[in-house]
């Protein structure tokens, strides 16, 4: 599996295009866990231009915070890009997909979604990575009655021990 092109970097960049920068500003996975990106716009850019991409960021359903000069930035309730969750998977990730496919999941799982997503960007083996530590935590909840954060799967069937699937 190769790493995954996540769109929603290029709606951003799209953003802040049009704008007068001093230099280009640096977009990359932020290391808060409640953060998608972080964005360095403050920097390279005068307070109204960032304020201008802020208010059309938000338009668009982002949310944006700063501090320490830059931008933390998270799309809740957005549909999840195309892709997010790789075709194929096996090991860890066929793993995670079939425990959430055989229990129900009630709680919220922006942290978990956001974790994953950062995963997929950075290529196969912090997926697989990132998909086991997830595997344990929620068979942990599972052990002690906690619910499952709601982590939305692809619409793809899930083949169950002992099934043929036949391609025409």
């Amino acid at each position: 599996m190769l790493s995954w092109h996540n769109p929603w970097r290029e709606e951003l960049r799209k953003l802040w295009e049009p704008l007068p920068l001093h230099r280009q500003p640096a977009l990359r996975r932020s290391r808060l866990p409640e953060a998608l990106f972080d964005l360095d716009l403050p920097c390279c850019s005068e307070a109204s231009e960032c304020l201008f991409f802020i208010r059309n960021a938000a338009k668009g359903g982002w949310q944006i915070w700063e501090s320490d000069g830059w931008l933390h930035i998270w799309r809740p309730d957005a549909p999840l890009p195309e892709g997010w969750w790789p075709e194929s998977d096996a090991g860890e990730a066929a793993c995670l997909r079939h425990l959430l496919s055989c229990h129900s999941a009630a709680g919220d799982a922006t942290l978990e979604i956001i974790r994953l997503l950062k995963a997929r960007e950075q290529g196969a083996e912090a997926w697989e990575a990132a998909c086991g530590e997830l595997h344990r935590e929620f068979s942990l909840r599972l052990r002690h009655h906690l619910p499952l954060p709601a982590i939305p799967l692809p619409v793809m069937p899930i083949i169950k021990e002992g099934e043929n699937r036949h391609v025409d």
